[in-house]
């Protein structure tokens, strides 16, 4: 399964001033940035991340559950604020952490690793779907 150079990105977060600060980051780097308050908003808009990236600062479960049912399935990059937040999101499964406060290209490279590790794994899967 091929996937789009750049897959949509979703950020869920109550915070405007992080989403505003994430969606001015990453559309520099050549993403597509979906913005939403809550998961509620964002519900209608999971099936074009199929393959993406969600990006959070709360109810990372939900995110990594919601994640997980799309096919192909999305990566969760969990907004943590000190190393509890690390630990718990870690522990609901989100694949990497971006920690406030943040440099201002953290959030890029972040993502750009997660593309890079789901480009990875659906070559990989293409492969052995194709063996």
């Amino acid at each position: 399964m091929s996937w789009p150079f750049n897959p949509p990105l979703l950020v869920v977060s109550e915070d405007r001033v992080l989403r505003g600060e994430l969606a001015r980051v990453l559309t520099k780097q050549s993403w597509e940035v979906l913005c939403f308050a809550d998961w509620e908003h964002a519900g209608a808009e999971l099936p074009q991340a199929s393959g993406g990236i969600l990006v959070t600062d709360h109810s990372w479960e939900r995110a990594v559950e919601a994640a997980r049912r799309l096919n192909p399935p999305a990566l969760v990059v969990a907004v943590c604020d000190g190393p509890r937040q690390i630990k718990e999101a870690r522990e609901a499964g989100v694949y990497d952490t971006i920690v406030r406060p943040f440099e201002v290209m953290e959030p890029a490279w972040t993502v750009a690793c997660a593309w890079h590790f789901a480009s990875c794994q659906a070559e990989a899967r293409a492969r052995y779907d194709a063996a």
